[in-house]
This record gives C-alpha cells, structure tokens and sequence, in this order.
C-alpha cells in the first residue's frame, strides 16, 4: 500500500467512525494536499532516475578505453603519481632500470590514454640538453586512485 493509498484509507476509515462533517473535509482538504505532493515527488523522482542514468553512461565514457594496461605501464604509472611533478624518460629509466626504447613504448601506451601528458619538450643546443618531461593528467590521477590505490 503506497502513502496516497494510505492517506484515503485513514479517510475511509474517519468518515465510518462518524467525524464531524468539518473534520472529515478538512481531512479531504489534506489528503489532496498530499495527492499533490505525491504527484510532485512522483515527477521529480522520474525526472532523477533518468539523470541518474544518463549520468551513468557519461561515467562510463571517462573510464579507460580499450585494451588493459600492462602491470609496467602501471608501474610507471604510478611513478608519476608519486612523483607528484614532472618526470623525464630519464628519470623513470633510472628509476625502473630498463632499457630506453621500453620505457618510451610505455610512455607511449600511457600518452594514448591520455594519462599523462608532455609538459616539457626536450632540446639539444650548444650549452647542452634537457630532457622531455611528462606530467600526469586529471584522467590519470583518477585512474591511479580509483583502481590502484590500496
């Protein structure tokens, strides 16, 4: 039995236990008030459920895409978010002791994710080089907390 349902069943019952004709419209009076109320409520709760599930579908369309990441990627992926700055493929191959070209695939695989992103472009002159740095993205972040932190 629903409120409405309720409401006209303690009517029901008000009208046999022989109330005043003064009580009984003012009972009328409030259980239209509630039929309103309810039919109000009814609409908004509609109205939310279907936000609700077009926000479920925008959730979904943030959450990573595509093929999963390697435990090496999101052991540089990690690296990034501790380091809380800018990391150069220097740094990371220090850190992780592999070879360059397997620390640019996974900076590779991370960029097309969009979980990081360049923050520094590298260049060679005359007085010397620096390197290309990398920072972490919001998308990367969340990645990170949602699915790694423990």
């Amino acid at each position: 039995m629903n409120a409405l349902e309720t409401a006209n069943e303690v009517v029901r019952i008000a009208k046999n236990a022989g109330l005043g004709k003064e009580a009984l419209e003012l009972l009328d009076l409030k259980l239209a008030l509630i039929a309103e109320q309810m039919t109000a409520l009814e609409g908004q709760n509609a109205r939310l459920k279907e936000e609700n599930e077009k926000l479920k579908i925008q959730l979904k369309c943030l959450e990573p895409q595509g093929e999963e990441i390697s435990q090496d990627t999101v052991g540089i992926l990690k690296i990034f978010f501790e380091q809380a700055g800018d990391v150069s493929t220097g740094e990371i191959t220090a850190a992780v002791k592999w070879k360059q070209s397997v620390v640019d695939y996974h900076i590779d695989v991370l960029l097309k994710k969009r979980f990081i992103r360049e923050t520094t472009i590298g260049m060679r002159t005359a007085f010397g080089a620096s390197e290309t740095k990398f920072g972490l993205t919001t998308l990367g972040r969340r990645y990170v907390i949602q699915y790694l932190a423990t």
